[in-house]
């Protein structure tokens, strides 16, 4: 069977994006379209804090209203994020009820998406975040394993959190692939150059 043809047999199962897994508060798997295979979510916006209210959002504020970003607790995330790319790594994930009829194909570990019920670049420790998440990759030896970042970008402009997004492209490029696509690199020199230090 090719690619597509997996494509296209997964269809229910691209469908399935919820963020709870188990007993955990942050990281989720998914089998994302966008990804062609699996994409580990890390709910930085619990709380569901946005600064948009977006009509065709998937997360339903009216059933619990959004509140403040919370506090991340990065001890825990970062044994989740180790727990769940042990499990995807090994296929263990794959003997799990919702994901046993992924295609053979999609059985792959594509990155691990910064996102949530939120905009996640609110989040005050965002930049820590992403350090737990760019180690993770490491200590896996996942250097082909992308970091995503899904954000409506509105924060970007500001100071802080622009700081942020060049943060998270200068660790895509230390730890995650070899090699930065050239739309991230410009990102980066964009970033910078408006919201100069905090080079680490």
């Amino acid at each position: 069977m090719d690619h597509s043809s997996d494509t296209d047999s997964a269809g229910n199962l691209f469908k399935s994006h919820e963020r709870d897994f188990r007993a955990n508060h942050y990281v989720y798997p998914v089998l994302s379209r966008r990804a062609g295979g699996i994409s580990i979510g890390v709910n930085l916006s619990p709380s569901k804090a946005c600064n948009f209210g977006c009509v065709y959002c998937q997360v339903d504020r009216d059933a619990s209203p959004q509140g403040k970003p919370e506090p991340i607790d990065l001890d825990r995330l970062a044994v989740e994020l180790d727990t769940m790319l042990d499990l995807v790594v090994s296929g263990r994930l794959f003997r799990e009820t919702k994901f046993r009829n992924t295609p053979e194909s999609l059985r792959r570990l594509n990155d691990i998406a910064l996102s949530g019920d939120g905009e996640p670049t609110l989040c005050a420790r965002f930049e820590e975040a992403v350090t737990v998440a760019a180690r993770a990759l490491r200590q896996h030896s996942l250097g082909n394993v992308k970091l995503v970042l899904i954000t409506n970008a509105t924060c970007c402009i500001n100071h802080v959190s622009g700081r942020r997004c060049g943060y998270l492209t200068r660790q895509m490029a230390r730890y995650g692939r070899n090699s930065m696509p050239a739309q991230s690199s410009t990102i980066v020199r964009l970033l910078e150059h408006r919201f100069p230090g905090n080079k680490s």
